[in-house]
């Protein structure tokens, strides 16, 4: 998320919403502290990365995800989250042709 973040931090910047159709992650989308248990802060922090920056905020969000966020007790966690946050895309744990 740290080169997200810093990518982010350019776009709003120097770019627009009309420079973007979307984003994706390209999975690791949290590291929290309680390896099993993301809180629910640590999900708002990661979100902020997008929804705080003017230019990104309203773009759809397609994440991926990576090795560690299979390890969440609670596995449909980031699914879960397009309940709170309707940028964010996650339908199901893997996406299928």
């Amino acid at each position: 998320l740290f080169l997200i973040y810093k990518f982010n931090e350019e776009v709003s910047i120097t770019g627009s919403s009309e420079d973007f159709d979307f984003f994706t992650t390209v999975g690791d989308n949290l590291y929290p502290h309680i390896y099993e248990s993301p809180t629910e802060k640590e999900l708002d922090d990661m979100m902020r990365l997008f929804l705080d920056r003017e230019y990104i905020k309203d773009l759809p969000i397609y994440p991926v995800r990576g090795n560690h966020d299979c390890y969440f007790d609670d596995m449909d966690l980031e699914i879960a989250l397009r309940d709170k946050y309707p940028t964010w895309n996650m339908e199901n744990h893997y996406y299928e042709k």
